[in-house]
């Protein structure tokens, strides 16, 4: 109620830029308050500022935008059909990926298989340079359906394709285990004397003890888990 017409525009246009304009905004100016009246902060004499009772305000409303609701309506008809005829309509299979981003993976299965984007689903997003694998799941796509249309993807690997009657949503990740390769690993050896003011500070090839006591040092007292552009790019 006390935001001025050029603050409800930047929340107006806040949300539809994070919606991408899945979400419709409208500002009332003389909202009924509903169950009743409440105190009106604005008006009155100064002796009973405060104490008058208003029965509306200012409100955004908010709600789905026809094409939202038009596209949710065609997914739980199709949701529907599939349930009815089939008791485990959807396919879940392992992906494999290396050197591929998140948003570019996603993208690959749902234009070969022609459904939408919605119907592609995981528990997360893998980093970008790993060599990742993760679980999969997809709307109303049988096994077949799913080997047929991704046998010409020669950058991606798929584990066995099964049926299921669940959707994985985000979230749904009970935790990740990770391999990790060190190659060419190097350490900073100090050379000088012990009462020479200059001493000078060189690389060198890192011996497998040093490498050995800094791994037991994380096995003991662990480490801080890092998240963030560094891990899955601007896209994460």
């Amino acid at each position: 109620p006390d935001l001025e017409r050029q603050q409800r525009g930047r929340v107006h246009r806040l949300i539809s830029d994070k919606s991408r304009d899945s979400l419709v905004t409208k500002t009332f100016t003389s909202y009924p308050l509903p169950g009743g009246e409440c105190k009106n902060q604005q008006g009155g004499d100064e002796d009973d500022q405060g104490d008058a009772l208003a029965t509306t305000t200012a409100a955004i409303s908010v709600r789905w935008s026809r094409n939202s609701q038009k596209i949710g309506a065609r997914k739980r008809k199709k949701q529907d059909a599939l349930s009815s005829s089939d008791p485990y309509p959807n396919t879940l299979v392992v992906v494999r990926k290396y050197q591929r981003d998140h948003a570019r993976l996603h993208e690959t299965l749902f234009q070969v298989l022609k459904c939408p984007r919605s119907d592609v689903t995981f528990a997360g997003k893998k980093d970008l340079v790993a060599e990742t694998f993760q679980f999969c799941t997809l709307r109303g796509v049988s096994p077949e359906q799913f080997q047929q249309a991704t046998k010409q993807l020669t950058s991606l690997r798929f584990g066995r394709a099964v049926r299921v009657d669940w959707l994985l949503q985000k979230g749904d990740l009970a935790g990740n285990r990770f391999e990790i390769v060190v190659r060419n690993v190097s350490c900073i050896s100090v050379v000088g004397q012990e009462h020479n003011t200059v001493v000078v500070e060189q690389s060198v090839p890192c011996p497998a003890e040093h490498v050995t006591q800094h791994v037991e040092r994380v096995q003991r007292r662990g480490f801080i888990n890092f998240f963030g552009e560094q891990r899955v790019g601007r896209a994460g």
